[in-house]
């Protein structure tokens, strides 16, 4: 297989290029988990892989429990199927509470402090979801004091326990609610982590042990465990000497031209397999940076064209019902490619179910 059909074959596995799926939370579940620390951005990831996509779908279906968007597999925020969360938690947190100790150390946090706050939070979330900014001020009346990072690292220590996750949207605002099932695990210790990697593989596949690993915060001996435990659940497949795997008995058809596209910064299909990212022309105006990350701006991400990324873009809302996308591509496309990158920041606009008052 040739790194080209790599890169189309992983744009289908994950509904980019083929077929849309039926909802959010069906991408969700797909993907397993998506990230999503942008959370004025990260709804457009799932809004590019489903059908009758729209910003306020995308929100509904996360008030409704569907998937729920918490601290999970790295420390960072991801979107994850409330049916998945508790047996994930159970096999991935404990490496990444054993990743952040350092800065627990830093910010003073340890188990007495984390209970401590359990105990405040847990009585007010059983009358209604909080915001971060009201369990800061109820914490605080109680005589809890939690400012900045400390609040949000405690938080997530309690979310990596499965004790709370994400509400109902306030408006446009994250509330935390109590995960409130008990039911028994479907998947734990070695079996929790094969299910893991069937799981990987098959939404962001062909992928390498090092993808997996990175992408679930395991270490390199437990993801090649778990990827071997799979046995014929998984096709082994060499691509410039680097071992890749695939779920066989997932393949959608490969587009021939994969459609034009504003793909989020941080979007699974960017992030999970930097080691063969997309191609990029050589007048690219981000070619000294191996990464696109690299220059950080939340509402920004990259121009994927032809099924290679042409270049970057951002956007910026000027009034409460508009947005502005701004280009930056490469020098070498031709007038007959900007039609189609006009009608993607068109369909990111509609998305948003705001009016697009310039493309600069």
């Amino acid at each position: 297989m040739t790194a080209a059909r790599v890169l189309r074959q992983r744009l289908a596995a994950q509904h980019l290029s083929s077929r849309a799926l039926a909802s959010a939370a069906e991408v969700v579940s797909h993907l397993t988990c998506v990230q999503s620390q942008e959370p004025t951005v990260a709804p457009y990831s799932l809004g590019l892989r489903m059908r009758r996509a729209s910003q306020q779908r995308v929100w509904d279906e996360l008030s409704s429990g569907t998937f729920v968007r918490t601290h999970i597999l790295r420390p960072t925020w991801h979107y994850v199927a409330a049916d998945d969360l508790r047996w994930i938690q159970a096999a991935t947190a404990p490496r990444v509470l054993q990743m952040m100790a350092g800065r627990y150390r830093q910010l003073e946090i340890d188990d007495a402090l984390v209970s401590a706050l359990e105990d405040v939070l847990l009585p007010l979330l059983a009358e209604a979801p909080l915001t971060r900014r009201q369990i800061a001020a109820e914490a605080s009346a109680r005589g809890l004091e939690l400012p900045g990072e400390r609040l949000g690292h405690s938080l997530m220590t309690l979310e990596l326990r499965a004790v709370i996750c994400s509400g109902p949207m306030a408006g446009t605002a994250h509330t935390y609610r109590i995960v409130d099932d008990d039911s028994p695990l479907p998947f734990s210790g070695d079996a929790a982590l094969r299910e893991l990697a069937r799981r990987f593989y098959r939404g962001h596949g062909p992928a390498s042990i090092g993808d997996f690993a990175r992408w679930a915060s395991l270490t390199k001996t437990q993801a090649a465990a778990a990827t071997h435990d799979a046995g014929d659940a998984l096709e082994r497949i060499v691509v410039r000497r680097a071992e890749l795997y695939v779920d066989p008995a997932y393949s959608p058809p490969l587009a021939r031209r994969p459609r034009t596209m504003l793909l989020p910064l941080f979007d699974e299909a960017l992030l999970t397999s930097p080691d063969l990212p997309f191609t990029q022309p050589e007048s690219h105006p981000h070619a000294d940076l191996r990464y696109p990350w690299t220059s950080y701006n939340p509402g920004a991400g990259i121009v994927l064209h032809r099924g290679a990324n042409v270049g970057a873009w951002w956007r910026e809302f000027p009034g409460d019902d508009t947005v502005r996308i701004t280009l930056r591509l490469a020098s070498g496309l031709s007038a007959d490619d900007r039609p189609a990158i006009e009608q993607a920041a068109e369909r990111y606009a509609a998305f948003l179910g705001r009016t697009l008052t310039a493309i600069d």
